[in-house]
């Protein structure tokens, strides 16, 4: 919209919100403090601040909105690990009658228990990988679309180190965890219970 026809939309006529003054490439950062306090200094009714000055106090809604983000995906990490553990744990209460026979056949608790640990270890691990994986994936999807669409190199999503090393250590937490709440819940009953049932 060109700035006449913009006046007259908001009915403000000579008046505007934001000058922006570029100091000459290669500039001193104190030149910049020190026009802002020169441009303060000329007159009342406008206030001067630095690019960076600028950018902390505008970028409050982009903080908000990062936050919120990151409330929606740790509930939607924790949801989705309270899932797959509640499918673990129905998968290894399946399996109750093959583990009761390797008892009776006389395979020990600590070997059964160890092998659903490590069969759980395995699972996890894997999981994180397809994770990454997809995360890796749809990042690139996304930056790969939206960055030609907008004609900008402004990456759309990010895939943080933090990130992946948050969800992977809650992944094989939580595998790790219903491992062993099956295997308890499993060997704690009697061989012959397991087969029977």
């Amino acid at each position: 919209m060109h700035l006449p026809l913009l006046e007259d939309v908001l009915g403000r006529h000579d008046m505007v919100d934001r000058v922006v003054v570029r100091l000459r490439e290669g500039a001193d950062p104190h030149v910049a403090s020190q026009t802002r306090d020169d441009l303060r200094a000329l007159a009342l009714g406008f206030d001067a601040y630095t690019a960076g000055e600028l950018v902390e106090r505008t970028s409050q809604t982009f903080v908000v909105i990062s936050r919120f983000h990151r409330a929606i995906g740790l509930i939607t990490v924790f949801a989705g690990g309270i899932f797959l553990v509640t499918l673990m744990v129905l998968r290894l209460t399946e399996m109750r009658r093959e583990i009761g026979a390797l008892r009776l056949m006389g395979v020990s608790r600590r070997t059964i228990g160890t092998t659903i640990m490590l069969v759980t270890t395995v699972v996890a691990a894997a999981g994180c990988l397809a994770g990454v994986l997809m995360g890796a994936v749809m990042v690139w999807g996304i930056n790969g679309y939206y960055q030609p669409l907008f004609g900008t190199t402004l990456r759309f999503a990010v895939l943080e180190p933090r990130t992946v090393v948050f969800a992977a250590s809650l992944a094989m937490a939580l595998g790790l965890g219903a491992g062993a709440a099956a295997s308890v819940r499993i060997l704690r009953r009697s061989p012959l219970e397991q087969v029977s049932r």
